[in-house]
């Protein structure tokens, strides 16, 4: 099952049926906002609204985490997490094809209607465990912005190896942790042993780390 918006496909073929993930009212406001603004009208509302969750979904300074990477039109990116979409369009305008894959369908529709214009983004829909079998595994980056901690919960389901699967065996993980987020599942700093267990699935794999709160 799929769904069109502009020129991205939602594909919802392991969507549950329902989010388990939701921010409430502010994700119908992002999307009222996505709907009725254009992207270069985003730092106008962001100024009118005066609210965090708006600045910080909309706001183009977080595609800065993305924007050095040197990548290419003949790469394909793999954004486990993509949320709302704060730097999908950034990596579309980098590299050939990107593929998304996030929990929300809510979160997913106001990244594909904020990037309708994007002919080069797909968005999967579901748990990333139930997706990435049917993924390829040549991904010249995977990019897990804000969402390894929350990964690493689960590690004994696999995490850091179906991620590693998906890359191609020169490929780059790009992973960031934020600060605030030190304490996971009652453990404080869980994070060096997370890091070894990704590290031995990612090699020869390049594992790129960002510690700090720009995600």
């Amino acid at each position: 099952m799929t769904e069109q918006i502009g020129k991205i496909t939602l594909d919802l073929s392991k969507y549950p049926g329902e989010d388990f993930y939701c921010d409430g009212a502010v994700e119908d406001e992002l999307l009222e906002i996505v709907q009725k603004y254009s992207e270069e009208e985003y730092g106008k509302v962001i100024e009118e609204r005066q609210s965090w969750p708006v600045l910080y979904h909309l706001s183009h300074i977080r595609e800065n985490i993305v924007d050095w990477i040197p990548m290419t039109k003949d790469m394909k990116v793999l954004e486990v997490g993509s949320g709302c979409g704060a730097i999908t369009g950034a990596l579309a305008r980098k590299a050939g094809s990107v593929t998304c894959v996030d929990l929300s369908k809510k979160r997913s529709t106001i990244n594909a209607t904020r990037h309708k214009n994007c002919d080069n983004v797909t968005i999967h829909v579901g748990n990333f465990k139930d997706i990435e079998p049917d993924l390829p595994c040549d991904y010249d980056y995977v990019c897990l912005i804000g969402v390894f901690e929350y990964g690493i919960r689960n590690i004994k389901y696999g995490i850091p190896d179906t991620v590693q699967r998906g890359v191609d065996p020169v490929g780059v993980v790009y992973t960031t942790i934020s600060q605030e987020h030190t304490q996971v599942a009652g453990v404080k700093n869980p994070f060096d042993a997370s890091f070894a267990h990704l590290l031995m699935f990612v090699t020869p794999n390049f594992l790129l780390t960002s510690m700090g709160t720009i995600s």
